[in-house]
């Protein structure tokens, strides 16, 4: 065999191994998350939402608009506004092609996160409603 040849099996062996760990090491992280359906009060499902090491990640499976009110008049100055003063959480909204496309918030406490999901649950129920019927007839009952 080249020694060239030999060298790029050695390669190989050790990018399988590197991979093989870290594969191990997902398999550790993503048995440690909680995983949990957010859904309507009539049982629509309305995203995901990813709890793992005190970060909390939420992904919507319904549109928002970047823009909703659910969003930037309850969601952000009155949950996570508030929990930023009393926590000290920081997060972020990341927007693409005018949708609410991920929530991730960081150091939620475990205590927290449940009223969180449902402030969550809430605000995308509202604002899928919308874009559903965008005359504005949806409700805006808490």
């Amino acid at each position: 065999m080249s020694l060239e040849l030999t060298q790029l099996l050695e390669a190989v062996s050790t990018i399988r191994d590197e991979l093989k760990e870290l594969v191990e090491k997902l398999d550790l992280i993503l048995g440690s998350a909680r995983i949990d359906t957010l859904k309507s009060r009539d049982g629509k499902v309305l995203g995901k939402a990813y709890l793992m090491c005190g970060s909390a990640t939420i992904i919507p499976t319904v549109p928002v608009a970047e823009g909703d009110p659910a969003v930037t008049r309850f969601l952000i100055p009155k949950v996570l506004e508030r929990m930023k003063a009393k926590y000290g959480i920081e997060y972020t909204v990341e927007n693409r092609d005018g949708k609410l496309r991920r929530l991730t918030v960081l150091n939620v406490p475990q205590a927290e996160y449940e009223k969180l999901k449902r402030a969550v649950e809430w605000a995308l129920e509202k604002a899928s409603a919308r874009i559903r019927d965008p005359g504005g007839e949806a409700s805006d009952e808490k």
